[in-house]
């Protein structure tokens, strides 16, 4: 019996031994792949932060909304406020108020909002031709 016991322990560490290069085979296998899933999300990182790289700041959004309007009009004497609110990665939302051509029937000069959005790319505003069909200067 006790021949038997021991025969069968040398049969489980000699299949063990042999299952242990599989297993090593396997894991070094995953290894690799974890390694090149790791080095393709290092590449889409930084392709990620270049993009954050460019972002416009609201400072520079307000100067690009400004000076698009001066180009638009001419000058700024009816410009009352600029709001700029980013909303995505690269798109902004620019809210204009200036004074309107009518009096109300109180005999004040009215005000308009005019609002749309605009997307930014290397750090600039960038307006489309919708943009200058808006009514801005009248």
């Amino acid at each position: 019996m006790k021949v038997f016991k021991v025969f069968l322990c040398l049969i489980v560490v000699c299949t063990s031994c042999h299952n242990e290069d599989e297993f090593q085979r396997k894991y070094i296998d995953l290894l690799e792949l974890r390694l090149l899933e790791l080095r393709e999300s290092n590449i889409q990182n930084q392709q990620v932060d270049s993009l954050f790289d460019e972002e416009v700041s609201v400072e520079q959004a307000v100067k690009d909304a400004e000076e698009f309007y001066i180009f638009l009009c001419g000058n700024s004497a009816r410009l009352l406020d600029i709001r700029v609110r980013k909303t995505l990665v690269n798109k902004w939302y620019i809210i204009y108020t200036v004074k309107g051509a009518n009096l109300d029937e109180f005999g004040f000069e009215t005000e308009r909002n005019i609002a749309f959005s605009v997307f930014s790319k290397n750090k600039k505003l960038q307006f489309s031709e919708v943009t200058l069909n808006r009514d801005l200067c009248e």
